[in-house]
């Protein structure tokens, strides 16, 4: 089984997950779906790892993007903000 550090996404898409700053989230999710979207360009199989990976990685950013940019009050987004340390993969 791959490794998924030795994906050519994978760093973006940590980097999205990791980040903490409301200024530059959006940037990170939008660079790690750009990445991903790269790597679909190319072959893979439909049940390989990888695919499996990339399935799971889109739906973490999807999650990762609501979190953040949903139509929350402004109260409860600071109160549940991920820039309290709740980042959820």
């Amino acid at each position: 089984m791959e490794h998924e550090e030795a994906y050519s996404w994978h760093d973006v898409y940590v980097s999205a997950l990791m980040e903490l700053d409301r200024a530059k989230i959006h940037g990170r999710i939008l660079e790690a779906s750009a990445a991903i979207k790269r790597r679909l360009l190319s072959p893979i199989e439909a049940d390989s790892a990888e695919y499996n990976a990339i399935v799971a990685a889109e739906m973490a950013l999807l999650t990762l993007r609501s979190e953040w940019f949903t139509g929350r009050p402004k109260a409860e987004e600071s109160a549940n903000s991920p820039s309290k340390g709740t980042v959820s993969p």
